[in-house]
């Protein structure tokens, strides 16, 4: 559970998140401008209190005290303070008519080749409600669903492989090795259990285009399980970042899929969104959390299907061999995008 994420108030226009002051920082690549908070060693060794320094921690959490993480009260707080956030912000982009920008991104942006992979248990009944999302008649879409079991009938034209028994990014570079044809322009990568809003797809790789993104998440509604307060939606149609959360969706470059894939295998992927940003400062990539297509990802809580204790070990061990970002950095934003290319003020 995010720690509090849900009774912090959505982030208005303009605010940023500056960094820990003068203190001397490890810097990472010879592209460095000397921005706090970046960590590169080989291997980037962590102390003994390193998840502190790394993941959002229950202490942070706000009124801890009074409700603390993960109890009932708490729960029932978040989501009503949640439910009051995404209503407001879902007004102001109403009244704001965002997804006329939206529409024109999505039109604007060059024909290209997507490919859409997931990872899908028993009952995928939120992947297939993604579908239409996820169509698109303006890009060339290609479908790469592994099912953990048996392919359902529902998607049977989308499922590449079946009877997948290893973690979520072992059988992800097992659709990837068998993807046919030509590399996509675009990659995206989502949860079974996250939902999407309309023309998701055609809307993302639109924004991202308008804004040079490499690698980028839609924002997640004030209701869903995030990890990282950073993700929560905000009233914007994007932020810059020095962050993007592995899941539950993202999308990338081809550039960037080349570069971060095969896959770690270890753990649950926990530590890799750190690695990816470090790798971003170095190769210049430009990063960004797309507020105006925010997702519900609210059916299971993270790390309800595995262990927290073994998934943070195998983080321990991915991240002392890989450069990283800490949890500060994690929380910048660069800048807001409140208004695209092109388009008219929001």
């Amino acid at each position: 559970q995010e720690p509090g994420g849900t009774l912090g108030a959505p982030q208005l226009p303009g605010q940023r998140v500056e960094g820990r002051g003068d203190e001397p920082q490890r810097t990472i690549g010879a592209h460095s401008d000397d921005k706090p908070g970046f960590i590169h060693e080989s291997p980037a060794m962590l102390k003994a209190d390193w998840v502190g320094e790394v993941f959002p921690t229950a202490d942070l959490a706000q009124f801890g005290g009074i409700l603390p993480v993960g109890s009932a009260r708490r729960r029932a707080a978040t989501n009503l303070t949640g439910r009051i956030a995404d209503a407001g912000l879902g007004a102001h982009a109403r009244a704001t008519r965002m997804s006329r920008d939206l529409d024109t991104a999505a039109d604007r942006a060059a024909p290209a080749r997507v490919d859409v992979l997931s990872i899908y248990g028993p009952d995928p009944a939120g992947l297939v409600a993604n579908m239409p999302a996820l169509r698109s008649s303006r890009h060339d879409v290609r479908f790469a669903f592994g099912a953990m079991g048996d392919p359902d009938p529902r998607l049977g034209s989308e499922t590449t492989a079946s009877e997948m028994a290893g973690s979520k990014f072992a059988n992800l570079n097992r659709l990837l090795a068998t993807s046919p044809g030509p590399a996509a322009d675009w990659t995206v990568i989502l949860d079974d259990d996250v939902a999407l809003p309309v023309r998701f797809l055609d809307r993302l790789i639109g924004i991202a285009e308008a804004l040079g993104f490499d690698l980028a998440q839609p924002a997640q509604s004030w209701t869903s399980d995030a990890a990282w307060r950073i993700t929560r939606r905000r009233r914007d149609i994007a932020r810059t970042t020095r962050f993007v959360e592995v899941g539950p969706v993202c999308l990338m470059r081809r550039e960037v899929l080349e570069a971060v894939t095969p896959f770690s295998e270890q753990g649950m992927g926990w530590g890799l969104c750190m690695h990816w940003a470090a790798l971003a400062k170095r190769e210049d990539w430009r990063l960004g959390i797309v507020d105006a297509l925010a997702v519900r990802h609210e059916s299971r809580p993270v790390a309800s299907a595995y262990s927290r204790e073994d998934a943070l070990t195998a983080a321990r061990s991915f991240l002392e061999t890989h450069e990283h970002i800490d949890r500060d950095t994690a929380g910048e934003v660069v800048e807001t995008h409140t208004q695209l290319p092109g388009a008219g003020s929001c």
